[in-house]
């Protein structure tokens, strides 16, 4: 596994299917970021109408279809999130044939990237994950890793303060 940290535009989209918890919390991780974000689901979760109210995202209200094709063939990742075996192997396979990196939310074997935990504290961005090794240990050492680091979120700001100080400068 390779951890990166992805950096959109606001040319990027990035493509749900579906609208329960699992669609809301990676949802939920791109919203501040710049891009577009579309969820394709007759049924989204009330956080996610208040975020689509606010005109966080598009929302289309109806099940996955043909018509939606080009948005997962231009789509940077997609994130497939029912419950609809059939329907996640079918939008998988469009997905697949046009280079399209996909997370299933039904079957992590076949997923080519996972949203790790994340703990942020200030500038300081921690990814954590447990190799597919299931939420629960990414929530266990989150939690510890919060409990020991958090008096980082007082120092980095303190530290910046001080970079440049010092420095030699040469003419």
């Amino acid at each position: 596994m390779i951890s990166l940290t992805l950096q959109t535009t606001a040319s990027d989209t990035i493509l749900f299917v579906g609208g329960g918890a699992v669609a809301e919390r990676r949802l939920a991780l791109c919203l501040d970021e710049p891009c577009q974000c579309i969820v394709i689901s007759p049924v989204i979760t009330d956080q996610m109408k208040a975020w689509h109210e606010d005109n966080r995202f598009i929302w289309h209200n109806t099940v996955f279809s043909d018509d939606y094709i080009d948005i997962v063939k231009q789509c940077k990742l997609l994130f497939i999130c029912t419950d609809i075996k059939a329907v996640n192997d079918y939008i998988e396979a469009i997905a697949r044939n046009n280079g399209i990196l996909v997370n299933r939310a039904d079957n992590a074997t076949v997923c080519d990237f996972t949203v790790p935990s994340t703990i942020d504290m200030g500038d300081l961005h921690v990814a954590i994950s447990a190799n597919n090794g299931g939420p629960r240990i990414n929530r266990l050492v989150k939690q510890d890793m919060m409990n020991r680091y958090n008096i980082l979120q007082i120092a980095i700001p303190r530290l910046k303060n001080y970079e440049g100080r010092g420095k030699v400068t040469y003419p």
